[in-house]
């Protein structure tokens, strides 16, 4: 493992191009000695171009009745727009700046994509499905891990989904990330999920459903006889609240190839789901900025006011969406109050308005 005052450099080093990476222990926990050299987490490669996180807009939902209640990062936005910080942000899983609001959010919307076309197509809902490796598998090439991963899950009844590949696991007590493979999956059932409400079966304290009825025909009872035969051990997680913001996450910190030439592909597809049958299919939802208080689409606005608000991601103030009160609504203006502004401002001085 690195030294610690190695780590330190390099921990302040990714937190200057992006403060965000801070909020994640996922993000910033150095990686154990002992796992392979050439997998790492996403977002540990640095800045990738010059161009990335350059901001370029601001985006300001003004539906203040449709926010009555609701909450925006924890804070009350009642009365109150919102607004949200619109950057460039490259492709590239590894660079530190973009790999959380670039590569991330477009992997989540196509994945979102599918998985919606597949309920449309009568594929059932979609559940949030983990799989973990045994531990005497640890030094095997995760392709083939994958490959027995993907089987150990139709062997149990699901049918297709998306594989997100973590290769660490948080270890609290080394403050690390330890090696420990394992999927995340978005993905379907061959029947319905109902053991959440089965009275043969119990909540354990992490929030996972566990059978104790090994006769019984549920998912639950099917892989622990199966657990028994393969040793993976695949749990159906609680009811999220969205496909996007699931996949999002899982992906905020994934597991990638350290290459450099290796653009590897951090979702596979199996399956109902796999790209066979998905290639034809227009898969990849509009880009639309809509406000997360009430799901309004949000208008594009400048800012004219005098309050300093950070522009740069690795500044400690700097707030990807913030909320606005009241009696600042009229220091931000939409396009052609903007141009008005300028008309107004440029006659002041004596100039022409455009020149």
């Amino acid at each position: 493992m690195i030294g610690s005052e190695q780590y330190e450099r390099s921990l302040a080093e990714l937190a200057r191009l992006n403060s965000a990476i801070l909020k994640n222990k996922y993000n910033h926990y150095p990686v154990d000695s002992s796992a392979p050299i050439m997998y790492e987490p996403v977002g540990r490669g640095g800045k990738s171009y010059d161009g990335c996180g350059v901001w370029r807009s601001d985006v300001m939902c003004h539906n203040v009745e449709g926010h009555e209640g609701k909450k925006v990062k924890g804070e009350d936005a009642t009365g109150k727009k919102v607004v949200r910080r619109k950057h460039w942000f490259c492709d590239d899983p590894k660079c530190t700046v973009c790999f959380l609001r670039g590569w991330a959010v477009r992997r989540a919307r196509a994945l979102t994509a599918k998985m919606t076309l597949g309920e449309g197509m009568g594929f059932g809902k979609v559940e949030h499905i983990i799989v973990s490796a045994p531990l005497e598998y640890a030094k095997l090439d995760p392709k083939r891990v994958r490959a027995l991963a993907t089987k150990a899950m139709v062997r149990r009844g699901v049918k297709g989904g998306g594989e997100i590949f973590h290769g660490y696991a948080l270890n609290r007590v080394a403050k690390n990330l330890s090696w420990r493979m394992h999927f995340h999956v978005l993905g379907w059932l061959e029947s319905e999920y109902k053991c959440r409400d089965c009275p043969k079966a119990h909540v354990s304290p992490k929030g996972g459903v566990v059978c104790e009825d090994l006769r019984c025909r549920g998912f639950e009872a099917r892989t622990r006889r199966w657990f028994e035969k393969d040793g993976f051990i695949v749990r159906v997680l609680p009811e999220r609240k969205t496909v996007m913001g699931t996949a999002w996450y899982q992906l905020s910190h994934a597991t990638i190839k350290s290459s450099a030439f290796n653009r590897s592909h951090v979702i596979t597809y199996f399956g109902v789901c796999a790209n066979r049958r998905f290639g034809s299919r227009a898969v990849v939802e509009p880009c639309v900025d809509v406000c997360e208080a009430c799901g309004s689409e949000m208008e594009r606005v400048f800012y004219v006011g005098s309050k300093r608000i950070p522009k740069d991601l690795g500044d400690p103030e700097y707030k990807a969406v913030f909320l606005v009160a009241p009696e600042e609504f009229c220091d931000w203006l939409n396009y052609n109050e903007y141009c008005g502004f300028l008309v107004g401002s440029r006659e002041r001085r004596g100039g022409d308005a455009f020149g």
